[in-house]
Parts: structure tokens; C-alpha cells; sequence
């Protein structure tokens, strides 16, 4: 069983954050997604399409490729890629081919779940955070920032899944009255791909805020991560993959070959084993490959899991033990993930910890969202008294360099660490690696040339022998490790004449004395093998991810203007129906018979056409719905004029009398504007007149 011990940290915490912006953050699951916004000390889940609080981790196709389905969708399409997110990680050059002219990557497809995501939640959040397994890699790690900068998202961190749920555990709980001697809390969490056991000790600190340009005591919540473990060969899935080869026969195992009947056959034994939380036995049934009923019993998975319980009991024993914590000075244990609701499970947890009762207040996936949005939204605040979270590595990688080994342990990040190496070469190839798998490769050059030009520039020996490299390794806070600076130095010892001073400070002879000049320079590094993508290969999945999208709503907006075009030709046979069965006196013929012809064309149109622009679909709509306008106006009329006729002699004499009383008002008031409008006239013709005697009147006085 591997465990990884991982992080020593401090985390000080005052609240949820105050910047003006809404900050994203997302909790990257295997299966599901989890998003939260944060937005002035206040966060929310974002939902779904459904309105459901989480994204299936899927993208499925339609139409050879012409329909995406994403998330919610996704299990709907004809070809559908699951668990994108660790195809991501692991294969990110991976295609998955749709059809002859559309193929994408697993990184793309990353991308697109998770531009779905940053869709639903706002295109105006910034920046974002997302959260990952903490036995997540460097290049693991580095490859979900890419997929994330195709998505559109800008400046993109990294958080580990533990340190998001503290940020969130520590702002819902009060510790103003706790005990400082059980302070100290356990998290175990177990979920279908791993477990972990964090400790830590969440307490009250005096601390300093700006407010006004003056500092301002306050008590900060501090959460100090003591220890913690994890191990990737407990989980849930491998409980349900126990339970599965212990009730299969040899004679079905070839069905599990195939990876749709494995995720099937798996999904009836995980619900079974929800099952088995309240019941004492269980029934499946799988009709796919022929009728197989299974009966399972709480007794028979928990003896078949016996290893996995060992496991997660030694976790907490080394947990506990790397943070010298003991039963009697542990104040509460919380339980996180699917798993920790199996009643074994937490009989296992409370035996470890000698504790009756256990802490289950938090969604896991939930509380790493909203953590992971409340650290974004603090990486924008320049408050430095805000809550700020250290990143931390929690992962253990070596270096090797010229047949040498260094490590790299667990540490807080941002991390530098120098290595010496020799070589008598003039290139020196290091590996940076995290057990078995390379996460990057580099090349140093020019070695011996470079220690040869300083030797004369020093006027040294020359190059004598294996040079000395120093070798520098940073490890960054999003936990992506890189080798940043390579150097080479050179010492020359010389012998210079230093005149002798006496007592009294005068020169005397002439004296030998040895010093050493020592010179350095940067060696060329040429990375051979990263996980970086390339620029270009991001900005082109980038363009390509955005073309999709547009793509995709333009035909959302065709769908729903066929839909509407297709409600229009269902109302247009209605009112047809309704002028044969009640002929119109006031609706011509010929208007009757445009409409019908109209009508024809556009379902002739509708069928039979090639796939049209929403444009053309519009345009049907409005001159069918101009004709049918046009009609009702008609028969709106008819059936106005049929009521006024409905009256009687007396009233129709009266009305007459009346209206020839009567003047019409509009052309009362257009003859009194037309007078008015003439006297206007008039008067501005007098004052022109007039104004040409008073001209004449002056010039004649200017004369005289």
C-alpha cells in the first residue's frame, strides 16, 4: 500500500472575502464537477442547466459530431467520453474521434466541461481556483491549468482538496469558546478514488487589519494542517471491485472486458452497496447480458473489504502519530466523501480514534468549491490582513542528475532547493520525477565551453577534470515543480605581491600572498520533456473550443426557430379550418388563398430543404404570421361592424341628428392651427416690410 506523507501548514483565516468581484472556484471530480462563486464575504453553488448542484464530469455527440452534449446532457449523445478529467490528466494528446472531420483531445474535452462550467456561472467571474486530489502530480496538475486557459479562464491556481475544505470548515465553526487543548481535529475523508486523514488545529489569533490607513486588532481564525496522509489503493471503487469479483463467476468475467458493460455492472453494485448502509442484505439484477440475480449481504462485503479497513486505520495511526496527536487530546473527527457513510467504515473511524461520535456537517465536493472560490477571491484582495492561503506540496519527487539522486520532500511552496552535481561532459541531462513517471526532462549545455571561457577570463589553469554544477528546483504554489537556474563557478587561486606595513604604518618590502578570484555563469536550459502545452496549442484549442461553442448556439437558435415555425404552421391550419367552417365576408378570396399558399410552401420548405440559417427560418415566420395578422384584423373588424349594425331604428335617427350637430373636432382643431399659421404669416411679412423702411432710414441719416 503506497502513503504519502504530505503538508506541514499554516492557513490564518478571517471570513470570506471582500473583493468586488465575483471569483470562481471549482472542485474537479472524477464523475461530477462542483462550482461556488464568491462575491463580497457571501458564496453560492452554481447550478446546472437542471438546476441540479453539480456537472457530470462528461461530453457526449450527436449527428457524427454536429450536436454536443455536455455535462448534464452529455449521457445522451451517441458518443460519449466519461471520466474526462483524469484522460486529461494522464493522456492529454488522446483523441477521441467523433467522425471523419472532428476529432478532439482529452484536454480539449476538459476544456469544454469546463467552459460549460464558467458559462453557467458568469462569463464575468475573475479569476478562478480550482481543486484537485492532493495525489495529484506536477504535470497532473499543470495539464488541468491548460485545459482551464482553453476554457477562457484567466490566470488559473491550483488548490488541494483538504486545504479547500479547511478554508470553508473554518468559517462556519465558532472557536471563540473552544478548549485550546482540543483544538485539534481529524479529517478522514474517503471518496471512489482515494482516502486521506488530515489533521489540524483550528484556533483564535490576535491580528492587524488596515482600516482607514490605520492598523486595527482583530481576531483571526488560524488552521494549522499538522499532518496529513493519503493513499490511492484505498477507495470506494476498490470496495465495489471487491465486491464484484467475490459474486462474479469465472464464466462472466469476459463481460468486464468491455469498458461500457464494466461501468454498468459496477453502478448496480455501488447503489447495492447504498443499499447495505440500511439493510442487511440486497438483490441485483443485471438483464444486459442475460438475466444474473446476485444476493449480497452486509456481512459478506464487509469481510471481503477487511484490507481496505486495515488501510484507512493505519492512515489515521500515521496522521495522528506525524502530528502527536493522541485520542484524549483530540477534540472532534470529521468524516468526508461517499465512503465515510458506510457503517463499518465509521465504526473503523471511531475505533481509531477512541471517539463515540463523528462530525459529518460538510458536502465534500461542495465545501472544496466554495473554499477554492473564497482563496480565488482572496488572491485579489492587496490586503495583506485578508484570509490568504500557503500553497503546500504534498507530493515527494526526485531529481536525478549525472547517475545522482536528490529528493525533493514535502514542504511549503513556493520551495527552492539547490543541488551539486559534476560532469566531465559538456551537456548534463536532469529528471524530475514523482516515483516511476517522468513530470519533466531538462538539458544543460555548453557546460565545459563555459568553464573553459572563465578559466581565461580569470587567467586561470584551465578546465581541469569534472565541472561543478549547481542545479536550482523550485517548487511553485500551485505544487508544479521546475527546474528554474543552472550555474557553473570557477575559482582561480593567484599569488600577488602586497607590500609589507610595519608597526608604524609605513611600507616595507614586498610580501607574497595567495587570494582566489572566483567567477560564475548561467548555463543554457533546453527543456526536452515538460508538461507544459505550447502557447500556440493552447490558443488553437482555445479558438477551437470557442468555435464549437458559437457554433452549437447558433444551432440552438435554428432548433428553436424551427420549433416556433412549426407552432406557426399547426395555428395557420387552425385558421384555415376556421374560415371553412365560418366563411368571412370581410376577408377576400385571394387573401384566403395566399395564405393557403404560403402555408404550403413553408411546410414544403420546412421538410424538404437543406439545413437553412436561422435567418431564413425568421423570415418564414414573419410572412406567415403577416398573412394570419392581416386576416384576424379583418375579421376583428366584420365582427365590430356586426355589433354597431345590432341597433335599433330610434337609436340609428338619433345618432344621425347627433353627428350632424355635431362638428368633428380633428378638423375644428386643423382650422383653427391653419388660422393661426396664416396670422403668423402676416405678421412676419409686415416685419419685413418694416425692417426695410428702418434700413433705408438709416442710410439716409448716415448720408446726411
Amino acid at each position: 500500500m503506497a502513503i504519502e506523507k504530505i503538508f506541514f501548514a499554516v492557513i490564518t483565516i478571517t471570513g470570506m472575502a471582500a473583493g468586488d468581484k465575483e471569483s470562481l472556484g471549482i472542485d474537479l471530480g472524477r464523475n461530477t464537477i462542483r462550482a461556488a462563486v464568491a462575491k463580497q464575504g457571501r458564496s453560492r453553488i452554481v447550478l446546472n442547466t437542471m438546476s441540479e448542484r453539480y456537472f457530470p464530469c462528461l461530453v457526449g455527440w450527436r449527428d457524427d459530431g454536429e450536436e454536443r452534449l455536455l455535462c448534464e446532457s452529455g449521457a445522451q449523445g451517441h458518443h460519449v467520453v466519461h471520466n474526462v478529467r483524469d484522460l486529461a490528466a494522464t493522456d492529454p494528446t488522446g483523441e477521441a474521434t467523433i467522425s471523419e472531420n472532428l476529432s478532439v483531445t482529452h484536454l480539449e474535452s476538459l476544456g469544454m466541461v469546463l467552459q460549460h462550467v464558467k458559462i453557467l456561472s458568469g462569463n464575468t467571474v475573475e479569476p478562478a481556483t480550482i481543486s484537485v486530489p492532493p495525489y495529484y502530480s506536477s504535470s497532473q496538475r499543470q495539464r488541468v491549468i491548460d485545459a482551464s486557459l482553453m476554457a477562457g479562464m484567466k490566470h488559473p491556481t491550483i488548490i488541494s482538496d483538504p486545504a479547500a475544505m479547511l478554508i470553508t470548515y473554518s468559517n462556519i465553526h465558532d472557536f471563540s469558546n473552544q478548549d485550546p487543548v482540543k483544538s485539534k481535529v481529524l479529517f478522514v475523508t474517503l471518496t471512489a478514488s482515494h482516502a486521506s486523514v488530515t489533521a489540524a488545529r483550528c484556533t483564535l489569533v490576535k491580528g492587524s487589519r488596515l482600516d482607514g490607513g490605520s492598523q486595527r486588532l482583530i481576531m483571526q481564525r488560524s488552521v494549522q494542517i499538522l499532518s496529513s496522509v493519503t493513499s490511492t489503493n484505498i477507495s470506494v471503487d476498490a470496495m465495489v471491485g471487491n465486491l464484484v469479483m467475490e459474486y462474479w463467476n469465472d464464466a462472466e468475467l469476459h463481460v468486464l472486458e468491455d469498458g461500457k458493460n464494466r461501468r454498468k455492472i459496477f453502478a448496480r453494485f455501488r447503489k447495492t452497496m447504498e443499499v447495505l448502509t440500511s439493510r442487511t442484505e440486497a438483490e441485483i439484477t443485471i438483464e444486459d447480458f442475460g438475466v444474473i440475480k446476485k444476493t449480497v449481504t452486509r456481512k459478506k462485503f464487509e469481510s471481503v473489504n477487511q484490507d481496505q479497513i486495515a488501510g484507512l486505520q493505519r492512515l489515521i495511526k500515521t496522521a495522528m502519530k506525524t502530528a502527536k496527536i493522541s485520542p484524549s487530546n483530540l477534540g472532534s473527527v470529521e468524516i468526508y466523501g461517499g465512503g465515510s457513510r458506510i457503517p463499518f467504515v465509521q465504526a473503523a473511524i471511531m475505533e481509531s480514534t477512541k471517539k463515540s461520535a463523528l462530525g459529518n456537517r460538510l458536502d465534500k465536493d461542495e465545501a472544496s468549491a466554495i473554499g477554492a472560490a473564497v482563496h480565488a477571491s482572496n488572491l485579489t484582495v492587496p490586503d495583506v490582513a485578508l484570509p490568504m492561503l500557503r500553497h503546500y506540496s504534498s507530493i515527494e519527487y526526485t531529481v536525478i542528475a549525472n547517475g545522482k539522486v536528490f529528493t525533493i520532500p514535502p514542504s511549503p511552496v513556493p520551495h527552492k532547493m539547490q543541488f551539486d552535481v559534476e560532469t566531465a561532459e559538456d551537456e548534463l541531462t536532469v529528471e524530475i520525477k514523482q516515483g516511476s513517471e517522468v513530470q519533466s526532462a531538462y538539458k544543460l549545455s555548453k557546460v565545459q565551453t563555459s568553464a573553459a571561457q572563465l578559466h581565461t577570463e580569470l587567467s586561470g589553469p584551465g578546465v581541469e577534470g569534472p565541472v561543478p554544477v549547481k542545479i536550482r528546483v523550485v517548487v511553485r504554489e500551485s505544487g508544479i515543480v521546475e527546474l528554474t537556474r543552472a550555474k557553473i563557478t570557477v575559482k582561480v587561486s593567484k599569488v600577488v605581491e602586497v607590500a609589507k606595513k610595519n608597526k608604524k604604518g609605513k611600507k616595507g618590502n614586498p610580501m607574497s600572498k595567495k587570494v582566489e578570484e572566483e567567477k560564475y555563469t548561467s548555463l543554457p536550459i533546453d527543456v526536452t520533456q515538460s508538461a507544459v502545452t505550447e502557447k500556440a496549442v493552447i490558443d488553437a484549442g482555445r479558438r477551437k473550443l470557442n468555435k464549437i461553442h458559437v457554433k452549437q448556439e447558433k444551432r440552438k437558435e435554428f432548433a428553436s426557430a424551427r420549433n416556433d415555425l412549426e407552432v406557426l404552421l399547426y395555428d395557420a391550419a387552425e385558421l384555415q379550418n376556421d374560415l371553412i367552417d365560418n366563411p368571412s365576408t370581410a376577408v377576400p378570396d385571394f387573401l384566403i388563398t395566399e395564405l393557403k399558399e404560403a402555408a404550403e410552401k413553408a411546410q414544403i420548405w420546412h421538410d424538404t430543404a437543406p439545413e437553412p440559417t436561422t435567418h431564413d427560418y425568421n423570415h418564414r415566420h414573419l410572412s406567415l404570421s403577416r398573412k394570419m395578422h392581416q386576416i384576424e384584423q379583418l375579421r376583428a373588424v366584420e365582427d365590430e361592424n356586426t355589433e354597431e349594425n345590432c341597433v335599433t331604428p330610434e337609436i340609428v335617427e338619433s345618432s344621425t341628428l347627433q353627428e350632424e350637430q355635431e362638428e368633428d373636432p380633428l378638423a375644428t382643431c386643423l382650422s383653427e392651427l391653419h388660422e393661426v399659421k396664416k396670422q403668423l404669416h402676416e405678421e412676419r411679412e409686415a416685419n419685413k416690410s418694416l425692417r426695410k423702411k428702418l434700413e433705408k432710414a438709416k442710410k439716409r441719416s448716415r448720408g446726411n
